[in-house]
């Protein structure tokens, strides 16, 4: 990865407007990485809160329209805030949501059905927090 791919992913998405959210790159060996990260008060302790997304993998071989086209899509598709976010809060976690995963992966055989889906998962740090987009 060349550094210049670095200033020039950081350049175009300066230019990329995404309310209330701010753009992150950053570079793990030669790979350079792409989160979206916003600052929020919680709903119950009224304390502000710091949420980044997962990490989106850039290639150098990108042209800065596919970079903002990304950044574009990320919007469109609300990956950050539809969904269970919208009433929930960012992060949000449903045991719907993890039974339907689950399901998922037992249909594509990646799991058994006798797998204890429950038990790979908890909602306890997350239930009260409650960061809106």
């Amino acid at each position: 990865m060349q550094p210049s791919f670095l200033k020039r992913a950081s350049d175009v998405l300066s230019r990329v407007q995404f309310e209330g959210f701010e753009y992150i790159t950053a570079t793990k060996g030669e790979v350079v990485f792409l989160q979206i990260a916003c600052s929020s008060k919680c709903n119950v302790t009224g304390e502000p809160m710091r949420w980044t997304s997962r990490k989106w993998m850039l290639s150098e071989h990108m042209t800065d329209g596919e970079i903002a086209f990304a950044v574009q899509k990320l919007k469109d598709s609300q990956a950050v805030t539809g969904g269970d976010a919208a009433q929930l809060g960012i992060g949000a976690m449903t045991e719907a949501r993890w039974k339907k995963n689950f399901d998922f992966m037992v249909e594509s055989g990646l799991l058994s059905p006798s797998t204890e889906w429950r038990k790979a998962y908890t909602t306890r740090f997350i239930d009260d927090l409650k960061v809106m987009p």
